[in-house]
């Protein structure tokens, strides 16, 4: 990492603690049991229509053709 990316990733860091900050305490924290967070997941599964609408309806076919270790 360069002098220059140390100070962007710096810079970044800095904005989003001050962003949080701003957001108060009301909106900092989520809490979600783990059980809860696998029972809400399984359910979201068991339901294709979620699934399609969260992933769009050619979801599928098009993860499957992007390579490991690219963004899309």
């Amino acid at each position: 990492m360069t002098r220059y990316e140390r100070r962007q990733y710096f810079e970044r860091l800095v904005q989003l603690r001050a962003l949080y900050r701003l957001r108060g305490t009301d909106d900092s924290l989520a809490v979600m049991p783990l059980d809860a967070a696998i029972a809400y997941g399984t359910r979201l599964l068991a339901d294709e229509s979620d699934v399609v609408e969260a992933v769009g309806p050619d979801g599928p076919e098009r993860l499957g053709t992007v390579p490991p270790g690219s963004v899309s």
